[in-house]
């Protein structure tokens, strides 16, 4: 899979009308019926807060599956190269290539303008998110296409993340995109 291919999804977020309101708030009172006013009320039940804020924002993301499976590509794609290259003079431990996170504020490496822009905006909106770019690992002399990604803390242990959420990619080593 090339990074070209991977799609760009839209969050949404629930909005109700005027009308729609006013038939909930009739059903419940003529009908006894509550379903719909209680569906309103908790418009985003299911949807992590990051979720939310990216849909309100109108931030797609990346479609996470698509780039797991352009990862895992890359990765054995690297890995084979640097095999076959440490294979011609095998003299220290292979170490193959992994993807890792490193927090934003301490990845050394240049992040194009439309991508600072983004990490911006959300850190903006949503001051507690974390955000990392997702890169081959540092002992390689490139890193090819570094993925931006936003999380929140895990609810009970501070050290986790949840809620990932890839919502912007570049191409090494020439920087490719736009600010959208």
């Amino acid at each position: 899979m090339n990074m070209s291919e991977i799609k760009w999804d839209r969050l949404t977020v629930q909005e109700w009308s005027e009308p729609c309101v006013s038939l909930a708030a009739e059903a419940q009172e003529v009908l006894g019926y509550s379903v719909l006013q209680d569906e309103q009320q908790e418009p985003d039940k299911g949807r992590s807060a990051l979720e939310v804020v990216l849909a309100k924002a109108g931030i797609e993301v990346l479609n996470a599956e698509q780039v797991h499976t352009y990862q895992t590509d890359l990765l054995k794609q690297r890995t084979i190269e640097m095999l076959q290259e440490w294979l011609k003079n095998p003299t220290t431990t292979f170490i193959g290539p992994n993807w890792e996170k490193t927090l934003i504020a301490k990845y050394e490496q240049p992040i194009p303008e439309f991508v600072l822009n983004k990490a911006i905006q959300i850190k903006r909106l949503m001051p507690e998110v974390r955000i990392y770019i997702e890169h081959l690992s540092e002992h390689l002399s490139e890193h090819p296409d570094p993925f931006l990604v936003v999380t929140t803390p895990h609810a009970k242990y501070d050290v986790l993340d949840e809620n990932l959420f890839y919502v912007e990619v570049w191409e090494e080593p020439k920087f490719e995109g736009r600010i959208r």
